[in-house]
């Protein structure tokens, strides 16, 4: 429904068929939906830096954390596995029209949902123990329905 939603804003008519190698034609903003998409995979480093906040880890690690989500996976100091390029594979499907960055991302929101309900463990039946709890089972039903349409193999 999102990649409906940026195709909808973008002016998409449904006429064209997204297949590989094929140019895009002139009447589609093919730019503002990768660039929707690609907000998806921009708002997951907040999210898992935050994440990492609620749940206490020191300044090292919530750095490392967010770095990794940024960045991907660094090059390794080890000589036998020796690259001169760290793994980005997540920055670079976050730009392309498919539905990926919107499952990391609903896959992040319920990680931080959890971490946030799990901060308020001790209060229950508060407000916040409750909206927590609530934007936590949001957060899974989105994940299981972009799972459904996409599921991995």
């Amino acid at each position: 429904m999102l990649v409906g939603l940026s195709g909808y804003l973008a002016g998409y008519n449904g006429s064209f068929e997204f297949k590989s190698g094929e140019k895009y034609p002139e009447e589609l903003n093919y730019v503002f939906m990768r660039v929707f998409n690609a907000g998806f995979g921009i708002l997951c480093v907040p999210l898992m830096f935050y994440t990492a906040r609620t749940l206490k880890f020191s300044n090292l690690a919530v750095y490392l954390v967010t770095l990794m989500v940024l960045c991907g996976t660094p090059p390794s100091p080890l000589p036998q596995y020796e690259t001169n390029e760290a793994e980005n594979s997540y920055a670079t499907i976050s730009r392309f029209i498919l539905l990926d960055s919107m499952l990391l991302f609903f896959t992040a929101a319920t990680l931080f949902c959890l971490a946030k309900f799990h901060q308020y463990r001790r209060e229950e039946w508060s407000f916040e123990w409750a909206f927590w709890m609530v934007m936590t089972g949001v957060s899974i039903g989105c994940v299981c329905r972009y799972s459904i349409i996409n599921p991995v193999d």
